[in-house]
């Protein structure tokens, strides 16, 4: 995804976050979906910081890189 450049399309997107926010039960219900969402920018951070640590022609299949496919599996899910 890229920011939008658009004024149209930032203001509809403040009009629908206000709509949102003007609506409890709404409000409510995307806070409960997100809670359950893990914390996706920390899970991209640690599977990039593996990938350059261990930047080898040679992948070995260790306990370590089972853990990384687990978080990548639990964020491919949460998404």
């Amino acid at each position: 995804m890229r920011p939008l450049i658009s004024v149209e399309q930032i203001n509809d997107r403040l009009d629908a976050i206000e709509d949102i926010n003007n609506d409890t039960f709404a409000r409510d219900c995307v806070r409960a979906k997100f809670r359950k969402l893990p914390d996706i920018e920390r899970l991209i951070g640690k599977i990039l910081s593996y990938s350059v640590q261990n930047n080898n022609k040679v992948i070995y299949f260790e306990d370590v890189s089972l853990i990384k496919l687990k978080e990548f599996k639990t964020l491919l899910t949460a998404l």
